[in-house]
């Protein structure tokens, strides 16, 4: 299942300059790619940490650690070229995911190591589980919790501490079933300043087919999803950004999103061009404009 098993044949991408990469808010950066069942490959430098690693990971300069949030092949697949960028850096790196997750992984990368033998390849492996908290530093953890997708599923917070107060300013879903949490809710989803959420079912799929049917098909969540739920769970976090989408046309997508979320926050969704990737590109995503969509 893996993309890559040469080493030698795997390029370490430069890091992205600031002014191509996602003002998130003033201190946080968002680069990657998003697709759903092709891949979902983020990473945020302010945070030292990789989201997810489908084969775009290629595109991304690797991080210290990085978490998986499940083992579907378009979250897992480029993580062969994440062993491999790390190592020509020299860089140790810390794999966090569900150990059922860790497990397929470490068998990837006992394969790998057998198709390259002179390659050092510096991973620690740490299996997490709901409820679990790693601490990188004495200002940062990491805060992991269950999602309803697959029974690896899990989520990841990024926790700092400013004044001996810890603050919730990053939130990763991966895949989700949002609307199986309104009995059930995440809090960190409504405490994070900024959340990075799935949408898959958005945009005139909903209109052509019916959420109903789509989410027969899908164990995924639609933007009707996300807004029932802040409904339910208030308050917004200040940032949402939409991934895993399904749609291709961004007007749909920006019509579908400001016809259901309104102005309850800052939505970006990713930059559809693709340019440079075939994927939806999440390195310019805009805030949307709903003011100027309403009268279209």
């Amino acid at each position: 299942m893996w993309r890559t098993t040469d080493c030698e044949k795997v390029n370490v991408p430069e890091p992205m300059s600031v002014n191509k990469r996602t003002k998130f808010d003033p201190t946080t950066e968002v680069l990657g790619t998003s697709l759903i069942g092709a891949t979902t490959s983020i990473s945020v430098p302010r945070y030292d940490i990789s989201l997810d690693a489908g084969h775009s990971a290629e595109l991304l300069h690797p991080n210290s650690n990085i978490f998986l949030s499940h083992t579907h092949t378009d979250h897992l697949l480029g993580m062969n070229d994440y062993f491999c960028m790390a190592s020509k850096l020299n860089k140790p790196i810390t794999i966090m995911a569900h150990p059922e997750t860790i497990e397929t992984v470490e068998k990837g990368l006992e394969g790998l190591k057998e198709k390259n033998p002179d390659v050092k390849f510096d991973v620690t492996f740490k299996p997490v589980r709901d409820g679990d908290v790693v601490k990188v530093n004495p200002d940062r953890k990491f805060k992991f919790f269950k999602v309803e997708h697959e029974p690896s599923s899990l989520g990841i917070s990024v926790l700092e501490r400013n004044n001996g107060e810890w603050k919730n300013k990053l939130t990763f879903t991966g895949d989700l079933e949002v609307d199986q949490h309104i009995d059930l809710p995440i809090p960190d989803l409504s405490e994070t300043e900024n959340l990075i959420i799935e949408s898959s079912i958005i945009g005139g799929w909903r209109h052509i087919v019916g959420v109903e049917q789509l989410e027969s098909y899908f164990n995924h969540t639609t933007i009707d999803d996300i807004d029932e739920y802040f409904k339910q769970h208030p308050p917004r976090p200040k940032r949402v950004m939409i991934n895993h989408i399904i749609y291709n046309t961004c007007k749909g997508v920006e019509k579908d999103i400001c016809s259901v979320l309104g102005d309850n926050g800052t939505y970006y969704f990713p930059n559809c061009t693709g340019k440079g990737t075939g994927y939806y590109d999440l390195v310019n995503p805009k805030p949307l404009q709903c003011d100027n969509l309403r009268d279209e």
